[in-house]
């Protein structure tokens, strides 16, 4: 059994302390009022060290490598927990319970939908974003990918890794955030930056965002008051449908097409109708969430507009899950995403 310390007192540990305990031998739990003792932690006491903030990772990570941490052993729980197997230990450990409250049942209702990867599509990492590149690449060949919603690049990089030398088209709208995309990605080939929105025509239109580079930025103003988010950024983007800039730039097929556009999926997914209907995409994956609150879409369009050729599937953490037929219940306004194949 591994030997790891925990870092993180905090919310995150009393939700995973419990499961952590029983897969791991945890031979410590630090915080930042006793991070310096770990500086006298021999190398071989631990294998090692779990932050349980995702909100504060990098500044942890900082202060742990200037304690003398080995970077190789500091990793993020959420990056090391199976989301299957922690909602199983959960269950078990209500079901032990003589009688459930209304609280408990929220409770559970919370750990089933982790389980089912419902809400967590946020991280590439372990929203089971990496298992589908792995899954496309030995499905299907694949040469030239779209990347709508590049923000800085962090998804064209993986892409990158994952699938070689495939040519990758970045779209990124905010005029900042593409600087930053365009520095991040200077040193990759075949990747050409796109600084445009990509809807259902074109034109000019308002970006709504937070702050720069923010991964929230929408051509939805979104209404995020009650998340305490300041959404009162403006900036006027240019436009493009996926059927106009196929055709300028001679692209007679995409194989992989990925869209984390805040809301604005169903709309680029008209602007390509006739890339669709002539069968020239072949997988598309999208995110679903409470920016499709805003943009007042729904799981139900992408089903009727998508369903006649292309099957369904939800991403899971290390897999996916095939959706036979359309249900209301599919429809939860929290980050996941949805994988669709051509049949």
């Amino acid at each position: 059994m591994k030997r790891v310390l925990i870092y993180g007192k905090g919310e995150m540990y009393q939700k995973y302390g419990d499961y952590l305990n029983s897969v791991f031998e945890v031979v410590g739990v630090y915080d930042k009022n006793t991070i310096l003792e770990l500086s006298y932690l021999r190398d071989e006491d631990y294998n090692a060290i779990i932050v349980t903030s995702s909100k504060y990772y990098d500044e942890i990570y900082n202060d742990l490598i200037q304690c003398g941490i080995n970077s190789n052993k500091i990793g993020l729980v959420d990056k090391l927990i199976d989301y299957n197997d922690f909602s199983t230990f959960k269950l078990k450990q209500m079901a032990g319970k003589e009688s459930l409250e209304y609280k408990d049942w929220c409770e559970m209702y919370q750990i089933v939908l982790e389980a089912m990867n419902i809400g967590m599509g946020e991280c590439v990492e372990t929203s089971g974003e990496k298992y589908v590149l792995d899954y496309i690449r030995g499905k299907m060949d694949i040469k030239c990918v779209f990347d709508v919603g590049a923000n800085i690049g962090s998804y064209t990089l993986k892409i990158k890794k994952q699938l070689g030398n495939v040519e990758v088209h970045a779209f990124e709208a905010s005029k900042k955030t593409f600087g930053v995309l365009k520095e991040n990605t200077k040193d990759e080939k075949n990747v050409i930056l796109v600084n445009k929105a990509v809807s259902d025509q074109e034109g000019l239109a308002t970006l709504f965002s937070d702050k720069e580079n923010s991964g929230l930025a929408s051509l939805f103003d979104r209404q995020l008051e009650a998340l305490n988010i300041d959404f009162s950024l403006r900036e006027k983007v240019e436009l493009t449908t996926l059927d106009t800039y196929c055709k300028e730039n001679g692209i007679d097929r995409i194989d992989f097409l990925k869209m984390d556009i805040e809301g604005n999926e169903y709309k680029a997914l008209i602007g390509a109708k006739a890339m669709l209907s002539q069968g020239r995409i072949g997988a598309i994956q999208i995110e679903f969430g409470g920016c499709n609150i805003d943009s007042k879409t729904f799981i139900r369009d992408f089903w009727y507009l998508l369903n006649e050729k292309y099957d369904m599937y939800r991403i899971l953490q290390n897999s996916i899950e095939k959706i036979d037929k359309y249900d209301e219940k599919l429809e939860i306004f929290v980050t996941t995403n949805f994988l669709f194949l051509r049949k």
